[in-house]
């Protein structure tokens, strides 16, 4: 640790054991070695929602995910907000407006509505 603070031109006069030190000190991010994290929300505060019939209300996402052969795809996914069930997932390279709207037409042709069964 002493040794990194001084290659960076830190100077740390006092002497702690590793498991001591902090992970970021206000010198680190004046010296642009660390980014500081916003505060993150409490989980209290985030309002859940679920639809009261299915197929009432979906919801689509989509995540950067890389591939073992270090291919970058982003996957994309519509939930019924009901069920919490994974309507359809795809993955392309990379996700685009009109890829979003054939995937969401997709996922309604594909989906059986309440009163089909």
């Amino acid at each position: 640790m002493r040794a990194r603070t001084r290659l960076a031109g830190i100077s740390n006069t006092t002497t702690r054991s590793r498991s001591t030190q902090p992970r970021s000190t206000a010198s680190w991010s004046e010296n642009k070695l660390v980014e500081p994290e916003p505060k993150k929300r409490p989980k209290s505060s985030y309002i859940r929602f679920e639809a009261e019939q299915p197929n009432e209300t979906w919801q689509s996402d989509f995540t950067h995910y890389r591939l073992a052969d270090r291919t970058d795809v982003e996957i994309l996914s519509w939930l019924d907000d009901h069920s919490r069930y994974a309507l359809r997932i795809t993955a392309h390279q990379p996700v685009t407006a009109k890829i979003v709207l054939a995937e969401f037409r997709a996922a309604i042709t594909e989906t059986e509505h309440p009163d089909q069964h």
